[in-house]
Formats: C-alpha cells, sequence, structure tokens
C-alpha cells in the first residue's frame, strides 16, 4: 500500500489490468482495487464506469463552528453527554433538490447544505452561498451565534448508487466504496461509510480468493459482485431502488415546504371567523395550496420507494 500519491491510471497487459500508473512510476499487482472516491477515474478507465451524470450526483458543504460545550447544551437543551441533530428543508436550498443540516458534538457544531449538482448548475447558485444564507435563518442563527469556524470541507455524493447490472469487477480489479457508487440517499439521513467497510472487507475476502486460486480473471473475482448482491449492501439498494427519483421530485423541496407552513400559520391565526374542527381546518388548508390528486400520488410514490 502506498498512500497519498496521485493514480494516473492503470497498466493493462493482453487485455488484463496488472497494476497502475502513479507519478511517472509504474506499479504492478495481481489486483487493483479502486477506492478513489464518487469520482472515481479508475473505474471509468477500467470500463466499468460511463462519464458521469450530474443528475446522479449531490454536493455537500460542511462548516465545523467551534463554541464551548455549556454553550452547546445550553442552546440545545441537551443533558451532559447528549447530542442533537436538526434537518432542515425548502428555503434553505432555494428549492432546489437537498436540504442542511446541524447537529452537535462535543465542543464543536457541524452545520452544512447538500444540492443536487444539476440543479446548482442550472441555477449558478455558489453553495458557499447557501451555507451562509442557512447561518443568517432566524432558526439557525442563535444556534451557532458567536463561534469560530475552525474547518470547511465539500464532498461530492454519489445519489442513484450502482445501477442495476453495474459490474464491480474486471480481470485484475474491484471497485468500491463511493467509487462503486456505493451511497444511498433516504431524504433524513444518507449513508455510505458502512456501505465503504463492507464493500472493502468483500473485496479484500474477493482478492485473497483470487489469490489463493492464482487466477484473477474477472470470472473469479466476480465472487465479489455475488457478495455485494447477497449482503445487506445490495439488499438495500433493491429494497430502495426507487428512491432517487421519488427524491428528485422539486415540489419536495418547494411546494409542500410552502404549503405546510402556510397550513400550521392558518391553525395558529387568531380571526374573527371559527376554524371549526381542527384536522378538517388543516386539511383544507394544505390542500388549497396542493392539488389532491397531485398529493395522492406524492405520496403512493413516496410509500412505494420508502
Amino acid at each position: 500500500m502506498v498512500p497519498k500519491i496521485r493514480v494516473d491510471g492503470v497498466i493493462r497487459e493482453n487485455g488484463r489490468i496488472c497494476g497502475i500508473r502513479a507519478a511517472g512510476d509504474e506499479i504492478g499487482a495481481n489486483v487493483v482495487i479502486a477506492a478513489d472516491g464518487v469520482n472515481s477515474l479508475l473505474s471509468e478507465k477500467a470500463g466499468l464506469r460511463a462519464r458521469h451524470d450530474p443528475a446522479h450526483f449531490a454536493v455537500a458543504a460542511k462548516e465545523i463552528i467551534e463554541l464551548s460545550g455549556g454553550v452547546i447544551e445550553e442552546r440545545f437543551q441537551l443533558e451532559r453527554g447528549e447530542g442533537a441533530a436538526q434537518l432542515f428543508a425548502g428555503s434553505v436550498t432555494r428549492g432546489m433538490p437537498g436540504g442542511g443540516f446541524l447537529y452537535t458534538n462535543r465542543e464543536t457544531l457541524s452545520l452544512g447544505v447538500v444540492v443536487g449538482v444539476q440543479a446548482a448548475g442550472s441555477a449558478g447558485v455558489p453553495i458557499h452561498e447557501l451555507i451562509e444564507e442557512f447561518k443568517e435563518h432566524p432558526a439557525v442563527a442563535p444556534l451557532v451565534r458567536g463561534g469560530n469556524v475552525v474547518e470547511y470541507s465539500a464532498h461530492l455524493i454519489p445519489e442513484a448508487g450502482p445501477g442495476a447490472g453495474t459490474p464491480l469487477s474486471a480481470d485484475g480489479f474491484l471497485t468500491v466504496g463511493d467509487a462503486a457508487g456505493f451511497c444511498l440517499n433516504l431524504g433524513v439521513t444518507v449513508r455510505g461509510m458502512d456501505y465503504a467497510l463492507a464493500s472493502g472487507v468483500l473485496a479484500g475476502q474477493a482478492a485473497l480468493a483470487a489469490h489463493q486460486q492464482g487466477d484473477f480473471s474477472r470470472q473469479t473475482l466476480s465472487a465479489y459482485d455475488r457478495s455485494v448482491q447477497e449482503s445487506f449492501i445490495g439488499k438495500d439498494f433493491k429494497s430502495y431502488r426507487q428512491v432517487p427519483s421519488f427524491l428528485a421530485n422539486p415540489r419536495l423541496y418547494t411546494l409542500y415546504p410552502r404549503a405546510l407552513t402556510g397550513a400550521f400559520k392558518d391553525l395558529y391565526r387568531v380571526t374573527e371567523n371559527s376554524k371549526g374542527k381542527i384536522l378538517r381546518g388543516f386539511r383544507n388548508s394544505l390542500f388549497s395550496r396542493i392539488p389532491l390528486g397531485q398529493a395522492l400520488g406524492d405520496v403512493i410514490r413516496g410509500y412505494r420507494a420508502l
């Protein structure tokens, strides 16, 4: 293992991958395991991936904000040793697919925004502007006031999964983690770390088995593909295969947040008119903003996806 070097490409002999090119050098290997992240150029050069579609990716930006533990506990109403996590949708992304998050650490806060790459590019909205707007929101500003930003990071997130039938192996080559598309956005949480760890273990086992057999062809290494499909990774992606298309619905980030907040405003607004039954009034207020048929269709799609 040679860490902290840039890998420029793969070496092929007789159609089989047998090493890498890095910083002008060639390093031979019986098996190359690509763990080079979401924008995996190695997987692309190995022929396992086509060029990326921006519609299948999101970009996240995160700030680490330093505050004392006592201040964090007071502002978030926490007991010692407790934590809090908050999720936001709607205006935090200016109505684009995505959302915001804010969660506590011992003496820092993690604050960030996730937004679809294609939507952000089409709108021409820099994500750092969304971060600043998010921090100034009335629901967030009092929680982060007086904090110092000690770290800033960004990350590209695959949201479409590996795709049904997408190969994870080639002659002398395996791909794992984000490079394989193993990231699952469920709307309320994004999973990827567990998939990266598990796929790394399965790839290592497949490489070891190939070494013991002295055969590094795809026929042997494809045992990794089968192991992934039989593991919780493959089962999760099969169960949630409709989630990406459901979460791409722009109404989730525009119409529904506005309708819900408007319905609650109507519920709590004091006027001279009788409100009648609470649930009936709330329902009427909500569906005066969202066509009933459209809402039912979205509910059915959400039920099937989630």
